[in-house]
């Protein structure tokens, strides 16, 4: 009998604490809470919510991991095992070796920043369409100038050519470029009277003695050129230059054998 009416306390006990229990949700499904419950959630810790530290044997739960994630974090991995194994073997390299690595990887610094793009100033010639606006007043540029740049003005150089020209004029030294006498571009023609009276001659007397002048020559009236023609002519026949007699030495006589 004892034992039966244990058993019924018991269940009654159970029965009371599922009742309360079943109080206490209701309360809090409609935000009703004691001052008790109040400050037992401020005296509240990580272990009445989750209990205490789990044991090695828990199974854990499985974490959802992005494929972008995993891909980065293998990406890191092999880049710091690559370097590591690129760090050993190089320890392991000669000084020779090492130089050699060294001034490979200098060469392919060098061609990379031949490939990307330069500054207008590195470009050569470059336009004012070409280059940003007013991006010239920010840089310090040489322009090639064809004059010659004139000379600074100072004491010494006042002196020097004061000194210069009065020793000019005492010495008469005047070497100034003298300019040429002008020159006839081509050879004097020989001028011929035009007669404006009505020739007295008929076209068959013009036309006879144009016919004479070419079959006999030397009956022909000569005329100036004609002249000089025949005198130069006869000049290089001599056997020896000819010399022209200047008027002082008019009387002596050469003797030419």
């Amino acid at each position: 009998m004892k034992k039966a009416k244990g058993k019924d306390l018991d269940e009654s006990d159970e029965d009371e604490e599922e009742e309360d229990e079943d109080e206490d949700d209701e309360l809090g499904a409609f935000g009703v809470a004691d001052e008790d419950d109040e400050d037992a959630d401020k005296l509240a810790r990580y272990e009445d919510f989750f209990g205490g530290k789990k044991k090695k044997d828990s199974k854990r739960k499985p974490k959802v991991i992005n494929e972008s994630e995993e891909d980065g974090s293998t990406d890191d991995e092999d880049d710091d095992n690559d370097g590591a194994a690129a760090k050993k073997k190089k320890k392991n390299l000669s000084t020779h070796e090492r130089e050699l690595l060294d001034l490979k990887a200098e060469i392919e610094q060098m061609e990379k920043a031949n490939l990307e793009p330069k500054a207008w100033t590195m470009q050569g010639e470059v336009t004012a369409a070409t280059r940003p606006k007013n991006s010239a007043l920010e840089v310090d540029l040489d322009f090639e100038h064809n004059a010659r740049p004139a000379p600074v003005i100072t004491e010494e150089v006042t002196a020097s050519l004061e000194e210069l020209i009065r020793k000019t004029i005492l010495e008469g030294h005047f070497d100034d470029v003298q300019k040429p006498s002008s020159l006839p571009a081509k050879a004097p023609r020989e001028l011929k009277e035009l007669d404006d009276n009505k020739s007295k001659k008929g076209l068959a007397e013009i036309y006879e003695e144009e016919y004479a002048q070419k079959t006999n020559p030397v009956a022909a009236p000569l005329s100036f050129t004609d002249e000089q023609k025949k005198e130069v002519q006869f000049l290089n026949c001599l056997p020896f230059p000819f010399l022209p007699q200047s008027p002082s030495s008019a009387s002596i006589l050469y003797h030419l054998h």
